[in-house]
């Protein structure tokens, strides 16, 4: 009798126990004591169709703002065609108001998207308009200034300042500008020397004063050249000669000179004269000419000096001079062949360039027939002179 009552018991008191162990809830599910059935759901009950809100988009959709930005992908519709609309009356443009998918500003500068250029309309031709007047004191817009080429901003393009001299001026004065110095190449110029003029003191007693001077005038090529030598005792001249001669130059310190010469003492004689003149190696200035005159009378000249520098104003020169005659001459006491042999040596001091005094000493001797007149006028054949005298030229 004990045992089935026992087991009433056991049986009562489990039931709860089982009936608990049978549901299984979301916390045991969750720990993993038991596994939650999914309840099935009955069918939804048919709902009325909801009108569109055009206001409020659909869920899921993506904006032309959003897509702009990266943020979704709009995908193409797949709505039937719509019907043609009715031609509506043109709307007034709205300036203001941009149209819907637009770019805007504001969505270019944060580089989700690009305006498009405006077009702009041809603009119609402009009127001619009146010249406006120059106004110095505004410079043309992207002229260089002088600050802003300072600060290196910008090169201006104006003309290089006028050089200064270079160096072989006496002082740092602005050189001629291009054109002034090509017109000045070839100018007309002029100069008058005096290249001796000076008393004697001889071994025959009298004092004679030579002079012996030129003058030029003209451009490189070509000048007019004047020549005269003059001596003269007490009150009576000597001698007395003039040349005017044509010089043309033909190489680098080298002329070609032609002309006449007319003789007034002694004797009166005139002669055709074709001649060179130059500066010879070593600076040896020498000047030979070619006479020939009336009755097949002909003389030949050489002369030739060079300048020894002492120093940058003292100098000391000597001169050879040479004369020959084709016949004799008896009326001008002159013979055929070398006639008279002359040496000088000139110490020379310069005040200035343009001033310089002299002492020398020189030495002559007559030749040939002419020293047979010398002898029959009761003259020398040979003489030693003692100068002194100026150098000059202007």
């Amino acid at each position: 009798m004990k045992t089935p009552i026992i087991t009433a018991l056991l049986l009562g008191l489990s039931a709860p126990v089982l009936t608990l162990a049978a549901e299984c809830t979301p916390e045991h599910a969750a720990m993993g004591h038991c596994t939650l059935e999914t309840p099935v759901k009955p069918a939804p009950k048919p709902q009325p169709a909801a009108k569109p809100i055009t206001s409020m988009p659909a869920a899921g959709t993506c904006t032309p703002e959003h897509a702009a930005m990266g943020h979704c992908k709009m995908e193409a519709s797949t709505k039937p065609a719509k019907p043609a609309p009715k031609p509506q009356p043109a709307m007034k443009p709205m300036a203001d108001m941009p149209a819907a998918g637009t770019c805007t500003p504001e969505h270019e500068a944060m580089g989700h998207c690009k305006m498009p250029a405006p077009a702009q309309p041809a603009k119609p031709a402009a009127a001619p308009q009146p010249a406006m007047k120059p106004m110095a004191s505004m410079p043309v817009a992207g002229t260089c200034t002088p600050e802003h080429e300072a600060m290196g901003h910008c090169k201006s393009d104006s003309t290089p300042a006028i050089p200064v001299s270079d160096g072989s001026a006496a002082t740092d004065i602005p050189m001629p500008f291009p054109g002034a110095m090509h017109m000045a190449d070839d100018p007309f110029l002029s100069r008058v020397i005096i290249d001796r003029l000076e008393i004697i003191n001889s071994d025959e007693g009298d004092k004679p004063v030579l002079l012996d001077a030129e003058a030029w005038f003209g451009k490189d090529l070509h000048k007019l050249w004047l020549k005269t030598e003059v001596k003269q005792v007490g009150s009576d001249t000597d001698e007395a000669q003039l040349q005017v001669l044509y010089s043309r130059a033909i190489a680098p310190y080298w002329d070609i000179q032609a002309g006449v010469r007319k003789d007034f003492k002694p004797v009166d004689r005139e002669w055709a004269t074709l001649g060179i003149k130059g500066v010879a190696p070593y600076f040896i200035d020498l000047d030979a000419a070619l006479f020939v005159g009336e009755a097949g009378r002909t003389a030949l000249s050489f002369s030739g000096e060079r300048e020894l520098m002492l120093s940058q104003k003292t100098a000391l020169i000597p001169e050879l001079g040479l004369n020959f005659f084709g016949q004799d001459d008896p009326e001008a006491g002159t013979g055929s062949g070398l006639s008279e042999a002359k040496l000088s040596l000139r110490l020379q001091h310069e005040l200035r360039r343009e001033f310089a005094p002299y002492i020398g000493v020189s030495w002559s001797k007559l030749f040939g027939g002419t020293a047979d007149y010398a002898r029959e006028a009761g003259e020398t054949t040979e003489d030693t002179q003692v100068m002194l005298g100026i150098h000059a030229w202007f």
